[in-house]
């Protein structure tokens, strides 16, 4: 068992991009527990201890992956929250699947809704570029100077209604997204 797992730690050293998870300080500190701590309340999955232990071979460190499992354990205990799902999901980062159970359910929960949140966040965006576009061309002033090589040009009273009536659709479609992100944070406070 041991020369199997010396051999695993070896391909991981030797397939490794050069971009190692943990710096010789880390490695050489034997704080386990806090790496697999911190690791877990960053939602990784088990085989970032393989990442770590090819890491500190390369500096003639071995790693205990015992500490390292109990560490990553206490920290899953602060990632699997439904609280916590809910800022994962609304910065649109990845769940890679850690949490067990009742908590991966809560924590689902969570996620989505946050997912919902950076989605009305993106429309909202969306629209708050597209009335700009809009009032741009409204506002635009006949008498200035075009750029070089373009004539004046004036809109037409048919061609401002229309900009008017899609200014008017984007302005709803704005105050829609902006409705949907305030029943969405009122329903994260049940979390």
């Amino acid at each position: 068992m041991f020369t199997m797992l010396r051999a695993v730690v070896l391909l991981a050293v030797l397939g490794s991009s050069g971009c190692a998870s943990l710096s010789r300080n880390e490695c050489s500190s034997g704080d386990w527990l806090g790496i697999g701590m911190r690791d877990g309340a960053n939602g990784h999955a088990e085989d970032r201890f393989v990442d770590h232990a090819a890491a500190c071979v390369a500096h003639g460190i071995n790693a205990d992956r015992e500490q390292w499992l109990l560490g990553r354990e206490q920290g899953l205990e602060r990632y699997c929250t439904a609280r916590h799902a809910y800022n994962v999901g609304a910065s649109r980062s990845n769940y890679a699947g850690v949490c067990a159970g009742r908590a991966e359910q809560d924590f689902l929960h969570g996620y989505r809704l946050g997912g919902e949140l950076a989605a009305a966040r993106d429309r909202r965006e969306h629209w708050d570029h597209e009335i700009h576009h809009l009032r741009k061309q409204l506002d635009a002033d006949p008498k200035k100077q075009p750029p070089a090589g373009e004539a004046p040009r004036r809109l037409s009273d048919s061609e401002r209604v229309e900009i008017a009536y899609l200014l008017g659709v984007a302005l709803s479609r704005r105050d829609e997204a902006s409705r949907d992100m305030e029943e969405i944070n009122l329903l994260s406070q049940r979390l």
